[in-house]
């Protein structure tokens, strides 16, 4: 009996469900059709690696799978991908031209964009953290800006704040429980400002 090319057939066994959903959408980009067998019953005991997560492709996709697979596992750029210099970086050179001055012009033009994107991510990395020193709080604001100690010492106060208002001490709770908050939000925006960005 001749084997049918739609088959599904084992391409590879992966060690957890995330490496499976990431080789899925590596091949799925690569036009190749990808199936995790598994993967429902994966998902239902957490990050226990009991149930196998097989990855699945048809059998006449077998040799473009492993070809995708091996690309990304050496750092090569897909050969025959269709978005090769948008996704690479690599673009083809046309022949006879010589740009060596407008490339100078340009790198320099670069340096000056990054700079000047720099304020940007330190204002959305001050605002996360003081997204999260309201909420959930309890220092997550500290623990984003990696002040460690500062998030523990606002959680404690926070918790402690809380057993205030379940004691009765209302007005001692609350006052303990905004100090907190405000004071998570002021250290998690000053270790922000005194980390170099990375």
């Amino acid at each position: 009996m001749a084997q049918d090319p739609d088959d599904l057939v084992i391409l590879m066994t992966c060690g957890s469900q995330f490496e499976a959903s990431a080789m899925r959408e590596l091949l799925g980009s690569g036009g190749v059709f990808c199936h995790v067998q598994g993967e429902h019953h994966g998902s239902l005991l957490g990050a226990m690696p009991i149930i196998a997560a097989n990855l699945m492709v048809r059998r006449r996709d077998v040799e473009r799978a492993d070809e995708l697979i091996t690309a990304y596992r050496t750092g090569r750029p897909y050969v025959d991908h269709p978005f090769r210099g948008e996704i690479t970086g690599q673009f083809p050179e046309e022949d006879g031209d010589d740009d060596s001055e407008e490339e100078d012009d340009d790198e320099e033009g670069e340096d000056e964009e990054d700079t000047a994107a720099a304020p940007d991510v330190t204002e959305r990395r001050l605002a996360a953290a003081r997204s999260y020193a309201l909420f959930p709080g309890f220092g997550a604001g500290s623990f984003y800006a990696r002040a460690y100690a500062g998030g523990v010492l606002f959680a404690a106060a926070e918790i402690a704040g809380i057993y205030l208002l379940f004691q009765g001490a209302a007005l001692a709770g609350v006052a303990l429980i905004a100090c907190a908050v405000l004071f998570d939000r002021w250290s998690a925006a000053r270790a922000i400002l005194a980390r170099p960005r990375s």
